[in-house]
């Protein structure tokens, strides 16, 4: 869709121009003839008169409004300049204080660029039937780009004076997008003097001195103006040049020590780059570095395994030095004792037939589990058995088959080492397979904690 053009007509007077008429074409008595504006070209385009002259601001919040004007009557002035061929320029007033430009509201996808300008319509140069001066607001094509629209293609003579972007989905104007284009307007006429001053008494920007000033060109020069230098005065070389501007503003000059230690301190620590030649006093060479080898004097890790391997201490042995909680059937024993002055410390019990004895750990670690059970005699000769179970798993087994002649009792034993995890424990199971009753006549149980 291409952009489009709406018009705000208002109260604005217009110098010089010829058959001036209305919006709807009527003809108006004008100031002056066509030749009048001759004197418009002694103005460039843009404000006069005051400084705020057409201004354009944001208006009221949640609005489309778009204010133009110093808020003054009659004294905002600015220049159009005609496009035609000795069409000229016009100077235009605002006759109010202040004209009200509506912008159409945002796209919900896209962005949009719309511009205000200041239009002069005139009939001799447009062969439009109008001559007046009004406003023309151009909506742009919302898009990505959102690419202004430009002057309308018809028009003759106009100024650009706001430019307004559209944010998608927005509720009104925002002053961060509401730009001011107006330019301010100059003198063309170029006068015999200036502040009174002649043109032989005035230089240009670019002029060059005589030879009673040096030129800044003396680089490498031999004569007349030689380099500064540690005993001579004179200019400065290039190179110079280029060493004085590297010097930043307020520098220190002639730090003391203790000046540039605190400097220093600023940039201290972990990841500074500093390459220090001692530590705490101490200089670098003194100390070796983490990956460093000793000399003959010492063992390595590979020699000392290799000369005290003979000397090594099994598991077992290991444990006999921990100290050990014993655990019975009865209790808790918390003496400390080191396992190879382990007392006997079983303590008998009878259990009646069927029956099992449990015995709960002291806390998770390594165990020495041990039971003994002695059955009563039995002339049947039957086998015997004893077994202890840790979580529903047999961890150990005591197997005998007790001779058919004598009057003795037979005794049972087992035991293995074991890791508990802090809240299991220990069940003893003793059978025969033939014969009366169950008869046991004691029945020991014990845990020894070697170690976690």
């Amino acid at each position: 869709m291409a952009p489009t053009t709406t018009y705000t007509d208002t109260k604005i007077g217009i110098r010089s121009i010829t058959a001036r008429t209305n919006a709807a074409g009527a003809p108006l008595v004008d100031l002056s003839a066509e030749e009048e504006r001759y004197s418009n070209y002694l103005f460039s385009e843009g404000w006069i008169a005051p400084t705020d002259a057409f201004e354009p601001v944001k208006g009221s919040a949640a609005t489309w409004d778009v204010i133009i004007g110093s808020g003054a009557a009659d004294v905002d002035l600015y220049v159009v300049q005609g496009q035609g061929t000795g069409q000229g320029n016009y100077v235009v007033r605002l006759d109010q204080t202040t004209d009200t430009i509506v912008v159409d509201s945002s796209d919900v996808s896209n962005p949009r660029t719309d511009e205000v300008y200041l239009v002069v319509i005139d009939d001799a140069y447009d062969s439009t039937g109008l001559s007046l001066a009004r406003f023309g607001y151009r909506k742009g094509d919302a898009g990505p780009a959102a690419t202004a629209p430009g002057p309308d293609p018809a028009w003759n003579a106009y100024a650009l004076l706001a430019t307004v972007l559209v944010p998608a989905s927005s509720t009104d104007i925002l002053a961060s997008t509401l730009t001011d284009e107006r330019i301010q307007s100059q003198s063309t006429a170029d006068a015999p003097t200036l502040e009174g001053n002649a043109p032989t008494d005035l230089a240009l920007a670019t002029h060059l001195h005589n030879s009673d000033y040096a030129s800044q060109a003396h680089d490498g020069a031999t004569s007349g103006h030689p380099l500064a230098s540690g005993a001579e005065t004179g200019f400065f070389s290039a190179a110079g040049k280029t060493k004085l501007n590297s010097i930043e503003a307020l520098s220190e000059v002639n730090l003391t020590p203790s000046e540039a230690r605190a400097l220093l301190l600023t940039v201290d620590g972990s990841g500074s780059g500093l390459d220090a030649d001692t530590i705490d006093g101490t200089n670098g060479g003194s100390f070796s570095l983490t990956s460093h080898t000793h000399d003959s004097s010492y063992y390595t890790e590979s020699e000392v395994n290799a000369d005290l391997s003979p000397l090594a201490w099994s598991a077992e042995q290991v444990s006999v030095l921990r100290p050990a909680v014993i655990l019975t059937a009865s209790g808790f024993e918390h003496t400390p004792l080191m396992y190879a002055e382990e007392r006997d410390d079983w303590g008998g019990h009878s259990t009646a037939s069927g029956s099992n004895h449990y015995i709960s750990d002291d806390g998770a670690g390594f165990y020495f589990a041990e039971a003994q059970c002695e059955f009563a005699y039995s002339a049947g000769g039957n086998m015997r058995q004893l077994r202890m179970v840790q979580s529903g798993t047999q961890i150990a087994v005591g197997r005998i088959e007790p001779v058919s002649t004598g009057s003795g009792s037979t005794i049972v034993r087992c035991a293995n080492y074991v890791y508990m995890t802090g809240a299991q424990a220990i069940y003893l199971y003793a059978y025969q397979d033939s014969g009366g009753n169950l008869n046991l006549n004691t029945i020991r149980l014990k845990l020894t904690k070697l170690g976690t």
